[in-house]
C-alpha cells in the first residue's frame, strides 16, 4: 500500500533480496521460499533505525495524505448527486447532473450518457463531463445500437476493458471523443426497459476500471434509471393533462371521455406514486449504505493518525505534525457532514405524532445545557411564559435546539450576548421566533440561509456543516407550516416559524 518505488528504495536498503506483490500465487511464493532456503547468508548492514524510522513513516504518511485527498472529492460529489436525486424532476437536467457526478464518484477522466432511441435503435451522446465544449459539441452524432462492444446492449450488463490503444472507436464511441485506454459502462434502465448508457474512460490514477468502480457505476446507473423513468412519466402525464383541457374546452359533448381518461390517469398517478415512494425508500438506503462504508476509511484515517502521531514523539518535525493535524480535521469534519446528512434524511422518514408541545419548557432546558457546557459566557435569555403549539413534540424538540445553538454560536463573539425566545401576532395567527444580537447576515442572501451545507459565514469565523437551518426547515415543512428569518450583519437575526392549527386531541 505503500508507493512502489520508495518502498523497494528502502527495502533494498536493509538487505531485502526478494519481494512478491500481492496478488501472487502460491507456486511464485514456494519458489522465491526455496531460493532464500539455498541462498547463501550475506551480512547486510541496515541503515541506523532513526534513519528507516523517518523513511518508513514519511512513505506512510505520504500515502494516508494521499487518501484523504481522494475520499473528500467522492464524498462531496455523492453528497450533491443525493440531494439532486431527491428535487430533480426535469429527466434530462437529472442525466446532466448524473453524467459530471459518476465521473467524480468513479474517478474517470471523461463521462459520457448515451440516450437510447427506441424507434430507429441509435444512440445519442446527450451529456458528457471532463471535455471542452467543442469537443462535447462534435460528439452528438448518432450511433447505431451495435456501437458498444461485445453484446453489452442486447445482453444488458456492464462492460469493462482496458489496455485499449487509444482510438475510442474501438470500444464505439465516436472518433471525435479524445483518445480511450481504459474503458467501462453501464445500462441506465428500469426494470421494464433500457434508457441510455453510461460511458466512463481513462481511470484515475491506475491503469484501468476495477470491479469495485464496475459494481458502483452499475448501482448508481439502476438508482439514476428508475429516477429518470418517473421523471419521464410524470412530464407525460402534465403534458397529456394539458391536452385534455384543451379538448374539453374545445368540445362540451366530450366531457364524459375526459371523465374516464382523468380517472385512468389518477389510477397511473397512484401506481407512480407507488414505485416513486419505493425508489425513494432504495435512495435512502443507498444513502445510509454509501455514508456507512465511507465511515470505514475514516475511521481508519483517524486511527493510523493517531498511531503515526504516538509512534512519532519528539522525530515529529513543525511540518509533519501539521499534516497530521489537517489529516486529523479533516477525518472528523468529513465524519460529521456523513452524521448531518444522516440526521436530514431521518426527518422525512419519522410518523407526525401530534401533541400540545411546551416550547419555553423546551428552551429553558436546551438554554441550560448551552450554559452548563460554557460557563465562562454570560448570556442574557428571555423566554416568553407559557408558550404552546400543536405539533410532534421530538421533532419540534430538534427544531428548537438547532435554532438556539445556532444562535449561541453567531452569539459567542458579542461580550453582552442575548438571546430571546417568543411569540407575536401577525394577521390574526401566532407566530413564534427565535431571536438573537449576534453576528447576523446579509438579507441579500436570506435565500441560501435553509439549503442544505449553505453557509454565509466562512468556517474559520464560525464552526459547523451548514445542516441545522436545512434540518429545522424540514421539520416546519413536515407540519406544514413556514419559517422565514430577518437580520442585517453584526444586527443579529429572527427566525419566525409559523405552525398550523390541528385538533386537540393527542395522536
Amino acid at each position: 500500500t505503500y508507493l512502489e518505488s520508495e518502498t523497494r528504495t528502502l527495502a533494498t536498503q536493509c538487505g531485502v533480496s526478494h519481494m512478491i506483490t500481492k496478488p501472487a500465487e502460491p507456486e511464485k511464493i514456494l519458489q522465491v521460499v526455496n531460493e532464500v532456503l539455498g541462498m547463501p547468508q550475506t551480512p547486510v548492514t541496515p541503515p541506523p533505525i532513526e534513519e528507516f524510522r523517518r523513511n518508513h513513516l514519511g512513505l506512510l504518511l505520504t500515502k494516508l495524505a494521499q487518501k484523504a485527498e481522494t475520499v473528500a472529492p467522492r464524498l462531496d460529489a455523492m453528497i450533491e448527486l443525493g440531494l439532486q436525486f431527491a428535487s430533480e424532476r426535469d429527466p434530462h437536467r437529472l442525466l446532466g447532473s448524473f453524467c459530471g457526478a459518476a465521473r467524480k464518484i468513479v474517478g474517470a477522466r471523461h463521462a459520457t450518457v448515451a440516450l437510447l432511441d427506441r424507434e430507429n435503435g441509435m444512440l445519442h451522446h446527450r451529456f458528457t463531463s471532463g471535455m471542452n465544449p467543442e469537443t462535447s459539441a462534435r460528439l452528438d452524432s448518432p450511433l447505431p445500437r451495435v456501437a458498444l462492444p461485445g453484446n453489452a446492449l442486447s445482453e444488458q450488463h456492464p462492460c469493462r476493458l482496458h489496455a485499449l490503444p487509444g482510438d475510442p472507436r474501438v470500444v464505439g464511441l465516436p472518433g471525435e471523443h479524445p483518445p480511450v485506454h481504459s474503458f467501462l459502462s453501464a445500462p441506465i434502465s428500469s426494470p421494464d426497459r433500457i434508457y441510455g448508457w453510461l460511458c466512463l474512460t481513462n481511470k484515475l490514477g491506475t491503469s484501468g476500471f476495477n470491479e469495485e468502480d464496475e459494481g458502483l457505476a452499475q448501482i448508481l446507473c439502476a438508482q439514476v434509471g428508475r429516477i429518470y423513468e418517473n421523471g419521464s412519466l410524470y412530464s407525460e402525464i402534465q403534458r397529456t393533462v394539458q391536452r385534455l383541457e384543451a379538448e374539453v374546452a374545445e368540445r362540451k359533448q366530450a366531457q364524459e371521455e375526459v371523465r374516464k381518461l382523468n380517472a385512468e390517469l389518477e389510477r397511473r398517478v397512484a401506481r407512480r406514486t407507488g414505485e416513486l415512494a419505493a425508489a425513494n425508500k432504495e435512495l435512502e438506503a443507498f444513502s445510509y449504505s454509501v455514508s456507512h462504508d465511507l465511515r470505514t476509511p475514516l475511521r481508519h484515517i483517524a486511527g493510523y493518525t493517531g498511531i503515526l502521531s504516538a509512534e512519532l514523539g519528539s522525530l515529529a518535525t513543525p511540518e509533519t505534525r501539521r499534516l497530521l493535524d489537517i489529516i486529523s480535521k479533516s477525518a472528523g469534519h468529513m465524519g460529521q457532514l456523513i452524521e448531518d446528512l444522516l440526521n436530514l434524511s431521518r426527518i422525512n422518514r419519522r410518523e407526525l405524532r401530534y401533541s400540545t408541545v411546551p416550547l419555553s419548557e423546551i428552551a429553558r432546558g436546551i438554554l441550560n445545557e448551552l450554559k452548563q457546557a460554557s460557563p465562562h459566557r454570560e448570556v442574557e435569555c428571555v423566554i416568553a411564559p407559557d408558550l404552546r403549539v400543536r405539533g410532534d413534540l421530538n421533532l419540534l424538540r430538534i427544531a428548537l435546539d438547532n435554532l438556539l445553538r445556532n444562535a449561541w454560536k453567531f452569539t459567542q463573539k458579542h461580550p453582552l450576548s442575548r438571546i430571546e425566545v417568543g411569540a407575536a401576532e401577525q394577521e390574526g395567527e401566532t407566530v413564534c421566533f427565535v431571536r438573537d444580537n449576534g453576528a447576523g447576515f446579509d438579507m441579500a442572501y436570506v435565500n441560501k440561509l435553509f439549503g442544505a451545507f449553505q453557509r454565509l459565514h466562512s468556517e474559520a469565523e464560525f464552526e459547523g456543516t451548514g445542516i441545522g437551518l436545512a434540518i429545522v426547515q424540514r421539520v416546519i415543512l413536515r407540519h406544514g407550516g413556514r419559517i422565514w428569518a430577518e437580520g442585517g450583519v453584526d444586527e443579529g437575526a429572527t427566525f419566525y416559524f409559523l405552525l398550523p392549527k390541528t385538533p386537540d386531541t393527542d395522536a
